[in-house]
């Protein structure tokens, strides 16, 4: 019988030492889809604290995700504590130039994301966007598919359901 408890206590301490195990390697890399939810939210952040600091919602471009990213960088870089909160998002996610500024913020796919700014000329946007009474900029990933799609007021098309969005749909 003291055997059995013994075995039984043994094999407790193994299923409780896996569990834990799993829970720390489920933390430590959440995978890279959590990874561009966690970072576009810190980015709206980022542009929140820029808006509070100078009374101006961060420059974007609507074009292109680079010139976007570029524009957004430039602004930020410019406000010292904007700077560092974006200094501090992960070095494997951000591209530094030679004076130490940040001028690239990838996705953890490795893609660029878009840093779209808001302006009233834009309310036709606003119902795919999930915020109508408020708008508000937003950053948004490619996804996995590394396909930015397209958007028609609430439709999309395949190539964006996997996108990442700073707000939901």
């Amino acid at each position: 019988m003291r055997l059995f408890q013994i075995v039984l206590l043994i094999a407790f301490v193994c299923m409780l030492t896996v569990g834990l195990m799993m829970l720390q390697s489920d933390h430590r890399d959440p995978g890279p889809e959590a990874q561009t939810r966690r970072l576009v939210q810190n980015l709206i952040a980022i542009a929140v604290e820029y808006e509070v600091r100078t009374g101006k919602v961060p420059p974007g471009h609507h074009a292109s995700p680079n010139l976007s990213m570029s524009a957004f960088l430039a602004a930020i870089n410019q406000v010292p504590f904007t700077r560092k909160m974006v200094h501090n998002l992960g070095a494997d996610l951000i591209t530094f130039n030679e004076a130490g500024e940040v001028i690239g913020v990838n996705d953890a796919w490795g893609r660029s994301l878009w840093f779209m700014p808001f302006n009233d000329q834009q309310t036709d946007r606003l119902p795919w966007r999930g915020t109508p009474a408020a708008p508000r900029p937003f950053v948004m990933s490619a996804g996995a598919d590394g396909k930015w799609g397209t958007y028609r007021g609430v439709q999309h098309d395949e190539d964006a359901i996997d996108n990442i969005k700073s707000f939901s749909d």
